[in-house]
Formats: structure tokens, C-alpha cells, sequence
């Protein structure tokens, strides 16, 4: 009959679907990973750059500060 074969089939595509869902799923799951992981490398290099611009500006105001004296 053709219709249990069309039925047949029917009952297979749910289960690719599921498939095809859960392997996106775990794609985006590890660019998450990945960009969070990055985020935290980027935020410690933003806090060493600020640190350093920190003790910079203080040099020039001492500098500054002793030119005027």
C-alpha cells in the first residue's frame, strides 16, 4: 500500500527534525562558549590598558606639576 509507506515515512521526519535541531542547538551552544570566552580575555586586556593609562596620567601630572613649580 502506498499510504503505509507515506505514513512510514512521516513518522521518520520528526526524528531527523530532532536530529537536525539538536546539532544546531550544540552549535550555538559552543560559539556561546566560545564568545564568552573571548569576552573574558578582551575584559583582563581592557583592565591592564586601563591600569596603564591610570599610571600614565598620574606621571603626567607630576611632571606637569613640577614644570610649574
Amino acid at each position: 500500500m502506498v499510504l503505509k509507506g507515506d505514513v512510514s515515512g512521516l513518522r521518520k521526519d520528526p526524528a531527523r527534525l530532532g536530529n537536525k535541531l539538536d546539532s544546531s542547538a550544540q552549535a550555538l551552544s559552543d560559539g556561546y562558549v566560545q564568545t564568552y570566552g573571548r569576552l573574558g580575555i578582551l575584559e583582563k586586556k581592557v583592565d591592564e590598558l586601563s591600569g596603564k593609562f591610570d599610571r600614565h596620567e598620574i606621571d603626567i601630572k607630576v611632571i606637569k606639576g613640577g614644570r610649574k613649580m
